[in-house]
């Protein structure tokens, strides 16, 4: 069954998850769709359409491990989070995704836990979003900004696994 995935997305405000909050998802018969929150205030967060994904127009094998080869630099799980803390960004263990993180400037590869349900979830999209940390150049390492998406040309997913998922992340300026 064909899943309908988001396309060419803009991030208006960011959603701080540190209690209770009421947002509201619409979508339009062409996918079109808006994410705003409602409570404690009103504000519209995302915006983009939703498309079906059509894994057959991209029939080439992405293996990890060639994209392991370019990205030598390995980062347990656990220090990542803690490089992404020392950041600013801290996550929930719910939200601690990415166990294994491979990078070099501009690309990263890392694994990921799926979550109970052992499908694409909001959880598992947003490891997705905190391997892109990973792609920042390493003379970064030391600075205190903190970079978050501004929006997302595509996203495919091509197979869950009970065992991972593998996320790769490019850098586009």
């Amino acid at each position: 069954t064909p899943r309908r995935m988001p396309h060419d997305v803009a991030f208006h405000r960011s959603l701080v998850l540190d209690g209770a909050r009421t947002v509201q998802l619409t979508v339009g018969d062409s996918g079109a769709f808006e994410l705003r929150s409602v409570e404690p205030a009103a504000a519209l967060l995302a915006a983009g359409t939703m498309v079906v994904d059509r894994p057959a127009a991209d029939t080439a094998m992405h293996r990890p491990e060639e994209t392991q080869s370019r990205c030598t630099e390995r980062i347990s799980g656990a220090a990542f989070y803690s490089r992404l803390a020392r950041h600013g960004l801290e996550y929930g263990p719910a939200f601690q995704k990415v166990t294994e993180v491979w990078r070099r400037d501009g690309e990263a590869i890392a694994r990921l836990t799926p979550g109970d349900a052992r499908d694409f979830d909001a959880a598992l999209l947003d490891g997705c979003f905190q391997t892109l940390a990973a792609t920042l150049p390493a003379s970064n390492g030391h600075a205190h900004d903190t970079y978050l998406p501004v929006g997302l040309a595509g996203l495919r997913v091509r197979a869950m696994s009970p065992g991972g998922v593998w996320c790769h992340a490019q850098l586009r300026a």
